[in-house]
């Protein structure tokens, strides 16, 4: 698809208030000395597609600025381009209008057509994105932009996608090592199994060094065989089960003779019961106690009369307390009923009326007379309630004091009663108590029950025999020192299997480190055959991009000390790299690159080149050129169509 620019209209943008201009299909030439604007004609068009200069920059100044280098108001920035679009032609337009809210600047906004067809921003950028890529644009139209402006990454991203050529020959081991992944996934795969084996290998050495150290530790001591050992252990074994068995005997025998202990000392337990007995023997002396016993319950009986004759009178004094304090009461508001109606009948009727002061009628005169008899009527029916609650108050006040009066008499009565029981009660418990410890009991020695219980005692003594305890004593001595014997045999034999697992040991991580170090071998192997693959694949790619080019060459690999290459990309003419070329160099090789991606992408643009007075060289490209061209003394933008 060819686009080229037929014509450019620039209004009130940037330096620029009014420039026209109609371009050849082939080469115009716009000329003006430095400062005039030539550059700003680019970064017009550049706008109109993509809101951008030619710098890349979406925030730089559109609008014509004043010797204050403020915005001049009242302007209109607009951009008219007329393009040919294949076999089509097309008008493209913006502009930028001040938007005036009650005559304060409110900012500005973004006026679109296409072919005078009035287009949201979002709709017109969708038609110039879809006609062609604003990244697409800037590689065919910039010949700076390629070579300075895009990152080197993608530079060689869109270079590897014009190399055309064959994989190096000779690699089928290392295409069976790939299984799918790419060269950078293998390498990374191999440097990481590298670096995993070679931790490993640095881990051995101090793992075999501590495991002979332990190893030394065991052979330091001299010891026994096993087989040895093994007998040891078995007839200490034996003799530690023989040892528990007799222990086992001597507790069965401890057991029964226990029994014995405990049957002999229940029948201790028996004659001093039988003894307690005879001593407290009471059969002589009951009628005392029976006697102790009815003058107890006797005082206890009467205590009880007195204390409840007490309460009684306490409760009495209460209930009478209560009745006085109401009694009061009822007065209290009998005498202020009293003076309320004297007050009511002293008052006389005011015939006046509070609020004017003229004399009421009388009608009114009788509803407040009948008023005032209603409140002396309500106060003599409360007076005569009061009156009877105070005459049975009174009655309950001397009813309460009649039986006050009676209870204590009665309270008198059964204390002096009481007091003359306990007297009594004292003086014949002296006499009894005196009775009883001079009663007389049977003597042990005379006693049957108690003579057939010492017997049995002397008989269960004779039974019984002598204690085992020094026997277990020795047994248990006997096993301690056994069990110490056998766990020192156990550790003895546990150093021997320790010894066997160390040196099985020591021989396994020998044979791991020497294979780790036939996989780190094998995988350096690996890595270099990847080397060498990069290397001859370098060398095809760089020969197949550097074909598509007239003048220039890429270079695309370096060469590292270590023999392997590190990926690159920089453009060469003549051997120099594309930093250090003139303008005019610079110009030419990316005229040489834009004529190769013109013909990838299948679309030609228009060319702007910039700073074309530097240029000596010859200019060949079947694109629309538009150069931009100072010249000293040339004070307006002037056009020139060139063949």
């Amino acid at each position: 698809m060819d686009i080229k620019l037929i014509s450019l209209i620039i209004g009130s943008f940037k330096g620029l208030k009014k420039f026209q201009v109609e371009f050849d299909d082939d080469s115009t030439i716009i000329k003006a000395q430095n400062g005039i604007g030539k550059t700003t004609v680019f970064d017009a068009f550049l706008w109109l597609l993509f809101n951008k200069d030619s710098t890349g920059r979406k925030d730089f100044e559109v609008r014509p600025l004043d010797k204050d280098n403020q915005p001049i108001k009242g302007l209109v920035t607009s951009v008219i381009a007329e393009l040919s679009i294949g076999d089509e032609f097309h008008v493209l337009k913006k502009e930028l209008h001040e938007n005036i809210v009650k005559k304060q600047l409110r900012g500005y906004t973004t006026a679109c057509t296409i072919d005078e067809v009035p287009k949201k921003v979002s709709e017109y950028a969708d038609y110039i994105t879809e006609l062609i890529p604003e990244e697409t644009f800037k590689l065919l139209t910039d010949l700076d932009y390629f070579n300075a402006k895009m990152h080197w990454k993608e530079r060689r991203k869109v270079l590897l996608g014009l190399a055309d050529y064959d994989a190096p020959k000779g690699f089928e081991k290392l295409h069976e090592l790939l299984n799918g992944r790419t060269i950078e996934d293998l390498k990374k795969v191999l440097s990481g199994q590298k670096k995993g084996y070679e931790d490993e290998q640095k881990e051995i050495n101090p793992r075999m060094d501590e495991i002979q150290q332990s190893l030394d530790s065991y052979t330091s001591e001299d010891l026994p065989d096993t087989k040895t050992l093994e007998a040891q252990r078995t007839i200490v074994t034996q003799e530690i089960s023989k040892l528990r068995v007799d222990r086992q005997n001597l507790t069965g025998k401890e057991t029964e003779r226990q029994k014995k202990i405990d049957a002999l000392n229940e029948l201790h337990s028996q004659k001093m019961n039988r003894e307690s007995a005879l001593r407290n023997d009471p059969s002589g002396v009951t009628t005392l106690l029976e006697e102790k016993n009815t003058r107890e319950i006797a005082v206890a009986e009467k205590q009880s009369e007195v204390g409840s004759t007490l309460r009684q009178i306490e409760t009495e004094k209460n209930n009478q307390a209560s009745v006085e304090a109401n009694l009061n009461r009822c007065l209290a508001l009998r005498n202020e009923l009293n003076e309320q109606k004297k007050q009511i009948k002293e008052e006389p009727v005011d015939g006046t009326c509070y609020a004017c002061g003229q004399k009421l009628p009388a009608d009114k005169l009788v509803e407040l007379e009948a008023g005032r008899q209603a409140k002396l009527a309500e106060i003599n029916k409360q007076g005569f309630e009061l009156k009877t609650v105070v005459e049975n108050c009174r009655k309950k006040i001397e009813a309460t004091n009649q039986n006050i009066l009676t209870l204590q008499k009665v309270f008198g009565q059964a204390n002096s009663e009481l007091e003359l029981m306990i007297t009594s009660k004292d003086a014949r418990f002296a006499v009894i108590d005196e009775a009883i410890k001079n009663n007389p009991t049977t003597p042990p020695e005379k006693d049957n029950q108690w003579l057939v219980t010492v017997e049995l005692i002397e008989k269960a003594e004779k039974e019984i025999g002598l204690p085992v305890g020094e026997q277990l004593g020795a047994i248990e001595t006997m096993r301690i020192n056994k069990e110490l014997a056998l766990e020192r045999i156990n550790k003895l034999l546990n150093n021997h299997d320790n010894i066997t697992k160390a040196s099985m040991r020591i021989t396994e991580l020998s044979t791991r480190e020497k294979e780790l170090a036939q996989l780190i071998a094998d995988v350096e192997s690996q890595l270099a055959m990847i080397d060498d693959y990069n290397v001859a694949e370098s060398k095809a790619i760089e020969t197949a991009v550097n074909g598509r080019f007239e003048h220039v060459e890429f270079k695309l690999f370096s060469d590292l000390l270590n023999g392997s290459i590190e990926e690159c990309c920089e453009l060469m003419l003549d051997g120099i790299p594309y930093k250090d070329l003139s303008s005019g160099q610079k110009i030419f090789s990316g005229l040489d690159v834009v004529n190769v991606l013109s013909k990838h992408y299948t679309i030609s643009t228009p060319l702007f080149i910039d700073h074309l007075e530097s240029v000596t060289l010859p200019i060949k490209t079947k694109l629309q050129t538009i150069g931009l061209k100072a010249v000293a003394g040339i004070k307006e933008l002037t056009v020139e169509i060139e063949k």
